[in-house]
C-alpha cells in the first residue's frame, strides 16, 4: 500500500528555491549543510560502457568485478549517474553530497569486488568502473552551479591488499614479542620518530629483511600497480599481520588483511598530504570524510588536517570541511581526534546508538540525555558537538528502516513511518549536521549491514535486494527508486525545508530541558542575541499522548509559540506561555516543533556575575592519559564556570601564556558552561592563566585566575602506601602524610583496610599531586618508619612521579618498587609436574640469569625468588625477557614475553594455553572488583529481590551477562567492604560493568575496565567518578632510576622536576651505536662524559648536572 504525508506544509517548489539561495550567502558554513550519502556504484548507471571499468566484459567477474545479480560485486552505478539525478538530490533539500571513494580500486579481492571504494590502488585517478577523471570535475562543478558542495570520502589508514608474508603466516605480532629494528638490526619504538607537527624527527632505515615481524613480498604483476609509485614500497606498512581489533593490534594490524600503511613514518604522512592535496586543487572538493580514522595513530592527525586546510585555504576553500569516521561511542576517546587531533568533526556513531535504543528499542532516554549531557568534551577553538556530522544508519551499519524492522517486526509501514520520521526529525533539529543515507527516502531498509544495506537505487537484478517489500510503496528494487512522490522523500524534503529556513535550527545554541513524562525528550534551540526559540519534543510513547510544560528563554515569558512542524500533523496550534512556562500535548510516536513568535533581544538581558568554579589563583590543572583501542590520548581536566544572567550567556574560554599570548580553548553556548582543555602539549609545571569571558549581545563580563599550573599525571587520583607490618599484624598501624598539596595543608591519616598480595595498603587524595608529601607510618605510641623517603638526593616524594610507595617493617625506608622493598622478585609456577625444577631467565641479548631452584611448593604452585639486584646483569628490571624451566631434566620454554619491573610477584602457567601473569586472578582470567560504601550499607544479600542489596550488572567481557534483575552477589567480604569475582569470556580485553541496586546506579554511568589500564584487581569506593574510578588498581609500573633499556632509550621522557641539583643515569649501550643525551631545554652539563658518546657494550653510569628549568631528559641512538 502506497502511504502518502500528510504533513507537508510548503510546497516542495518553494523549498527548492529556498535552500538553493544559501549558495549565495557570504557567511555559509558546513554548520548550514544537509548531507546526502550516496555509494555511486549503487545510485545510478548513467553509462553502461563502463560497467566493467575497461576489462573486457567477456573475461571471468573475479577479473573485471562487475557482477550486478550478486551483491558484492560492482553493479554499474557512476559519476554519470550522480549527474543526471542531481534534480532527485538537491530536491530531497541535500546542499551537501558526500559519495564513497571514486579512486581507483583493486576490481577484486577474495571474495568480493572493491565496488564501495575503500580498496585502493591508485589514489590519483577515478576508477573506471565510475567513469573518468574530466566526468567526475564536472560532476563536481555541476554540484557547485548548483549551490551544492561535494564531499569525498578518503581513505589513509590502508590500501588493497597486494603484500604477502613470506612466512605464510598472518595472525599479528606484537610490538612487545616482536619490535621493530632499524636496517642494522636496533630496536626502536616507531611513536618516538612519528611527525605530529611540532616534532618531525628523522625516522630510522627500514628493511624487508629486519625490520620487521614478517617479510613483507610483492607479487611481480602487482609490483607497481600502486599510484603513486612510493605506494609499492613495503617499507611503508607495519607488516605485523591482520588486526583483531583491540588493543595495538588496531592500529597497527592489517584491516581485514588490508595493507596496513606504516602512518608513523613522515613519508608516508608527507606522501598522504600530497595525495589528497591533489583532488582539492584539481577537482575543488569542498572537504573529506576519513575512514577508519581510530586506525591511524593519532599523532598522524594532529598535523595532517592543519596541512590539508592550508591547501584548501591556497585554493581559496576557506569552508573546507575534514570529517572522520571514529566508529566509537566513547566521548573523550572521539573528541581527541578533534581537540588533540585536528579534524573538525567526527561522524556521531553514539548518537545513532542512543537514537535507536530510546526510538526503536523503547530504552529510556537516560541514556540519551546522560551522551548529550558530555557535548562540551567536543569543544575547542574550532570545533563542537554543534558541527558533528549527525546520521541514523550508514553503509557499514545498516539503515534506520532496517533497524526499526528488525527491532519491532510486527509493525506495519504506517507507524513504522511515524518511528522513522521520528528519528530523522531530531536528527535535523537536535545539535549537528544531518546526513541522509541514499535510499532511505525511497523506503529501503535492508536486512542488515554492509552488503545488505547497499541496494541499488537503479533497477537491481540482485536477488536478495529484488526480494524487499519497500517501506510506503507498492515500487519494487526492480524498478527505478527515484520518486520524489514517496512519503518517505517528501517527510525528508519537509523537515530540510524547515531547517534551511530557520538559521537558528542550524546554528543556535542546544540545550536539553527536563520533562516529567516518560519515553519523552525536550530541548531548546537558541539565538541568545535576538531571543528566537524553538521548542522540540519528542514523544517515543507508542500509544500514549503526553503533557509537557516547558520553561521558556528568560525574556520571552510573554511570549506565543506556534507548533511549525508536527510530523504526524499538519495542525499549526499557537500557545502562549504562562509563569515562564508553555504547555502543550505531543501525540505518540511524533517530533513537535514550537517557534517563539515575538522573542525579546537580548539587548535587555544583563550578567549579574561570573566565576570559575573550584580554581583559584595559584591551582594546577590535572590531566592524565587512557589507552583505547591502541591509541594513547588525553583525559583532559574539566574547568566549570558559573554564570548568573537574565539568559544563557555565550562563554568563551581563553588561555593566557606568561608572554601575553592567547590561546582560545572554545566557546560555549549553553549550560551548564564546562571546557575541557588539551594542555599536553605543554610541559609540567608550566604557568599560565585563563581568562574568561560572558557575553549576551552587546553585554560582556570576564573573570581571570593566575598563576595557574598544568599538572599531567598518569592515572593516579591518590597516593596509596604499601606496608607489610611483618610478623605483626596490621591492627594499629595508621598513615600519616604532611606536605602542601593536601587540602589546606593540614596533616592527613589513612588506616590501613585494603589488603593486596603485597600486605596492606592505605591510600591518600592530595588535591596536588605535584607537591611533596612526607610519609609516616606509626603504632601506638612510637613505632614509625618511613618518614621522609628520598628517591633522589635532596628531594623529596612527588606522588605525582611515584604515586605507589612501599615499606616494611623492618626497614625506616619507603621503597618506589615492590621489588625493592622486599629484595626479591617472586615466580609462583603452575603447570608442571616432577621432581626438580629449575628456572631461569633469558634476556633479548642471550644473557641469562642462571639457573634456580624451588625454595618450596605452595600447594600446586612451585615457588621461585630472585633477588632484585645482581652485580653486572640486567637486574632483572626494564629488560624485556623469557622465562625457560628444566623439569626433571628437560628444558621447558615459556614463550611469552614479559618485563619483571612492571610487577614484584609473577605467576606462571606452564600448561599448554598459559602464560606469565602478573596476578592470580590475570590467570584464572577472573576480575575482581572490591567495592566500599561510606554507609557501611550493602543491603541484604539473603533478599531476591534486586532492589533490597547493592549487586554487580556484567555484560560484555564477561563469560556470561547477568540478567538486569539477577546481579551478582558477593563472593566474599573483607576489611575494605565486599568484592565480586567475575569469570572473563576468552580473549576479553575489557569488562562492563554497572553496581546497581534496583535502578540506583553507583555512581550513576555503565563502566568500563580496561585490563591494560587497570590490571584485573580494582578497589572502588562509593560515589567515585567514572573518569577516576578506582582509589588502588593492579595496573603496571614502570620504575625508574633504573639502567634504561633500549627499548626506553628512544623517547620516553625522564621527568626532572623538581629538578636535582645533580642526577646518577645509568643507560646500557651497544657496540658501534653513538648515544646523545637531549633535554628541553638544551641545558644539560654532563660532568664526565662526552655528549654524544660512543656504546661499547657496557651499562655507562652518568651523572649529570641539573637546572631548574629543565623539563625533560631522553637519549637518542644513531
Amino acid at each position: 500500500m502506497r502511504l502518502r504525508s500528510p504533513t507537508l506544509l510548503i510546497p516542495i517548489s518553494a523549498c527548492v528555491a529556498l535552500w538553493a539561495d544559501l549558495a549565495g550567502e557570504a557567511d555559509r558554513t558546513f554548520q548550514d549543510e544537509v548531507i546526502y550519502f550516496v555509494m555511486t556504484d549503487r545510485f545510478d548507471n548513467g553509462d553502461l560502457s563502463n560497467d566493467t571499468g575497461g576489462l573486457d566484459a567477456g573475461l571471468h567477474r573475479t577479473i573485471h568485478g562487475y557482477d550486478p545479480t550478486d551483491a558484492e560485486f560492482y553493479h554499474g552505478g557512476d559519476i554519470a549517474g550522480l549527474r543526471q539525478r542531481l534534480d532527485y538530490i538537491e530536491g530531497l533539500g541535500a546542499t551537501a553530497i558526500w559519495v564513497t571513494p571514486v579512486m581507483k580500486n583493486k576490481p577484486y579481492q577474495y571474495p568480493t569486488a572493491g565496488y564501495h571504494g575503500y580498496w585502493m590502488t591508485d589514489f590519483l585517478n577515478v576508477d573506471p568502473h565510475l567513469g573518468t577523471n574530466e566526468e567526475f570535475r564536472q560532476f563536481v562543478n555541476d554540484a557547485h552551479a548548483r549551490g551544492m558542495r561535494v564531499i569525498l570520502d578518503i581513505v589513509i589508514n590502508h590500501t588493497a591488499d597486494v603484500i604477502y608474508f613470506q612466512e605464510g603466516q598472518y595472525s599479528y605480532v606484537s610490538k612487545t614479542s616482536s619490535p621493530y629494528r632499524d636496517a642494522s638490526g636496533y630496536v626502536f619504538d616507531d611513536i618516538d620518530f612519528a611527525a605530529d607537527g611540532i616534532n618531525n624527527p628523522v625516522f630510522p632505515v627500514l628493511s624487508t629483511g629486519t625490520s620487521f615481524p614478517y617479510t613483507p613480498l610483492v607479487a611481480a604483476p602487482e609490483s607497481n600497480v600502486k599510484n603513486p609509485a612510493w605506494l609499492n614500497n613495503p617499507l611503508y606498512y607495519h607488516n605485523r599481520g591482520n588486526s583483531s581489533f583491540s588493543g595495538e593490534s588496531s592500529v597497527y594490524g592489517d584491516f581485514y588483511g588490508l595493507d596496513d600503511l606504516f602512518t608513523e613514518h613522515p613519508d608516508v604522512l608527507d606522501g598522504m598530504v600530497d595525495v589528497f592535496s591533489h583532488w582539492i586543487r584539481e577537482y575543488r572538493i569542498d572537504g573529506f570524510r576519513v575512514d577508519t580514522v581510530k586506525h591511524v595513530n593519532l599523532s598522524f592527525w594532529e598535523t595532517f588536517g592543519e596541512r590539508i586546510r592550508v591547501v584548501a585555504r591556497d585554493e581559496g576553500i576557506d569552508h573546507f570541511f575534514l570529517f572522520g569516521e571514529v566508529y566509537d561511542a566513547d566521548v573523550p576517546f572521539v573528541s581527541a581526534f578533534t581537540t588533540t587531533g585536528s579534524l573538525d568533526a567526527n561522524l556521531d556513531f553514539g548518537l545513532a546508538f542512543q537514537l535507536r535504543d530510546f526510538i526503536s528499542r523503547q530504552y529510556s532516554p537516560d541514556g540519551l540525555k546522560n551522551y548529550l549531557a558530555q557535548d562540551d568534551q567536543h569543544t575547542d577553538a574550532d570545533s563542537s558537538a554543534l558541527v558533528q556530522p549527525t546520521f541514523l544508519g550508514n553503509h557499514d551499519m545498516g539503515r534506520w528502516a532496517g533497524f526499526l524492522r528488525q527491532d519491532n517486526p510486527t509493525l506495519s509501514d504506517q507507524p513504522l513511518i511515524s518511528l522513522w520520521k521520528t528519528g530523522y526529525a531530531l536528527l535535523f533539529f537536535m545539535r549537528g549536521q544531518p546526513v541522509i543515507y541514499y535510499g532511505d527516502g525511497q523506503g529501503f531498509y535492508g536486512t542488515g549491514g554492509y552488503s545488505a544495506a547497499r541496494e541499488d537505487m537503479m533497477p537491481s537484478q540482485t536477488p536478495a535486494y529484488m526480494a524487499a517489500n519497500l517501506v510506503g510503496t507498492y515500487a519494487t528494487p526492480a524498478a527505478n527508486n527515484f520518486d520524489t512522490a514517496h512519503p518517505m522523500y517528501l517527510a525528508l524534503a519537509e523537515m530540510a525545508q524547515l531547517y534551511h529556513a530557520e538559521e537558528t535550527l542550524r546554528r543556535g545554541a542546544f540545550q536539553m530541558l527536563e520533562v516529567s513524562a516518560s519515553m519523552t525528550i525536550a530541548f531548546r534551540r537558541y539565538n541568545v542575541n535576538n531571543g528566537e526559540e524553538f521548542l522540540v519534543v519528542a514523544n517515543a510513547n507508542r500509544r500514549d499522548s503526553v503533557q509537557v510544560q516547558l520553561p521558556v528563554m528568560s525574556g520571552n515569558e510573554n511570549s506565543s509559540y506556534r507548533v511549525v512542524y508536527n510530523s504526524e500533523s499538519t495542525q499549526q496550534e499557537t500557545y502562549t506561555a504562562n509563569g515562564g512556562n508553555v504547555s502543550f500535548n505531543v501525540g505518540p510516536q511524533r517530533v513537535v516543533v514550537l517557534k517563539s513568535l515575538d522573542p525579546v533581544p537580548g539587548t535587555q538581558a544583563s550578567i549579574t556575575s561570573i566565576a570559575f568554579s573550584g580554581l583559584s589563583d595559584g591551582d594546577a590543572l590535572k590531566g592524565r592519559t587512557r589507552s583505547r583501542d591502541g591509541q594513547t590520548y588525553p583525559l583532559r581536566p574539566v574547568v566549570e564556570i558559573d554564570v548568573t544572567a537574565d539568559r544563557n550567556p555565550s562563554v568563551k574560554l581563553e588561555l593566557i601564556q606568561p608572554d601575553g599570548q592567547r590561546m582560545d580553548l572554545g566557546t560555549d553556548r549553553s549550560p551548564p558552561y564546562r571546557f575541557y582543555p588539551d594542555l599536553s602539549g605543554f610541559a609540567l609545571g608550566t604557568r599560565f592563566a585563563l581568562e574568561v569571558t560572558a557575553s549576551i549581545s552587546n553585554t560582556v563580563q570576564s573573570e581571570i585566575v593566575r598563576d595557574l599550573r598544568w599538572n599531567p599525571e598518569d592515572l593516579a587520583e591518590n597516593v596509596v602506601v604499601h606496608f607489610q607490618p611483618g610478623l605483626s599484624s596490621i591492627d594499629g598501624w595508621r598513615l600519616t602524610a604532611k606536605g602542601p598539596g593536601l587540602a589546606g595543608g593540614v596533616p592527613q591519616e589513612a588506616e590501613f583496610i585494603i589488603e593486596t598480595d603485597f600486605g596492606w595498603a592505605a591510600y591518600l587524595s592530595p588535591e596536588d599531586m605535584s607537591q611533596p608529601l612526607q610519609i609516616q607510618i606509626s603504632k601506638g605510641a612510637g613505632t614509625t618508619v618511613g618518614i621522609d623517603r628520598q628517591f633522589h638526593e635532596g628531594h623529596t616524594i612527588i606522588p605525582s612521579e611515584t604515586p605507589h610507595v612501599y615499606s616494611v617493617e623492618s626497614q625506616a625506608s619507603l621503597f618506589f618498587h615492590e621489588a625493592e622493598a622486599t629484595g626479591e622478585f617472586q615466580f609462583f609456577l603452575s603447570g608442571v609436574s616432577g621432581t626438580q625444577i629449575l628456572m631461569q631467565l633469558r634476556f633479548g641479548d642471550g644473557t641469562v640469569s642462571g639457573w634456580t631452584s624451588a625454595r618450596e611448593k605452595i600447594g600446586s604452585e612451585w615457588q621461585f625468588v630472585l633477588p632484585a639486584s645482581q652485580e653486572g646483569s640486567h637486574a632483572y628490571w626494564n629488560a624485556p625477557c623469557s622465562i625457560e624451566l628444566q623439569v626433571d631434566g628437560q628444558l621447558l620454554p615459556v614463550s611469552r614475553k614479559f618485563v619483571p619491573a612492571i610487577a614484584g610477584t609473577w605467576w606462571i602457567d606452564a600448561g599448554a594455553e598459559g602464560g606469565v601473569f602478573r596476578s592470580p586472578l590475570e590467570s584464572a582470567n577472573t576480575m575482581r572488583i572490591h567495592y566500599h560504601r561510606s554507609d557501611g550499607d550493602y543491603g541484604n544479600y539473603a533478599s531476591s529481590n534486586f532492589a533490597d542489596y547493592w549487586g554487580l550488572d556484567v555484560w560484555q567481557g564477561a563469560a556470561t551477562d547477568t540478567p538486569w534483575d539477577q546481579p551478582l552477589k558477593p563472593a566474599g567480604t573483607d576489611s575494605f567492604g565486599v568484592y565480586f569475582d567475575i569469570p572473563l569470556a576468552k580473549g576479553a580485553y575489557l569488562l562492563a560493568y554497572v553496581i546497581h541496586r534496583g535502578e540506583n546506579k553507583d555512581p550513576g554511568n555503565n563502566q568500563f575496565v580496561r585490563f591494560s589500564d587497570y590490571g584485573h584487581e580494582v578497589w572502588q569506593v562509593s560515589g567515585t567518578e567514572t573518569s577516576k574510578p578506582y582509589v588502588l588498581d593492579t595496573s603496571p609500573v614502570r620504575p625508574t632510576g633504573y639502567p634504561l633499556s633500549l627499548e626506553d632509550a628512544r623517547a620516553r621522557p625522564v621527568s626532572l622536576l623538581p629538578a636535582p641539583d645533580s642526577m646518577d643515569l645509568s643507560i646500557e649501550t651497544l657496540p658501534g651505536r653513538l648515544y646523545k643525551l637531549q633535554s628541553s631545554p638544551d641545558l644539560i652539563n654532563w660532568t664526565d662524559a662526552s655528549n654524544p658518546f660512543e656504546g661499547d657494550g657496557e651499562i655507562h653510569s652518568l651523572q649529570i648536572d641539573g637546572n631548574p628549568e629543565v623539563n625533560w631528559l631522553r637519549f637518542t641512538i644513531q
